[in-house]
């Protein structure tokens, strides 16, 4: 068995009401659900190693936009060179 310690945290009261309330529905302490909540969430984290930390180009993020009209089925039009 895992040996745990006490620790505090500080969560805001609406916070800790939703997991009071959420353990109470479940059957079990509000300790016992921080802890595997905790734990699921840290799984979860992205590696760090992973992290980007610069926004797309702006080029990126606009969808292009066609220059020429579209046909009737609102597709572009493929008008081959001459």
């Amino acid at each position: 068995m895992t040996k745990t310690a006490k620790k505090q945290v500080g969560i805001s009261n609406e916070l800790h009401q939703a997991l009071k309330t959420a353990a109470d529905e479940r059957g079990i302490g509000v300790s016992l659900l921080a802890e595997k909540g905790i734990a699921e969430f840290i799984d979860r984290l992205i590696p760090v190693d992973e992290i980007v930390l610069t926004r797309p180009a702006k080029a990126e993020q606009v969808k292009p936009t066609p220059t020429t009209p579209l046909g009737e089925d609102g597709k572009m039009k493929f008008t081959p060179k001459s």
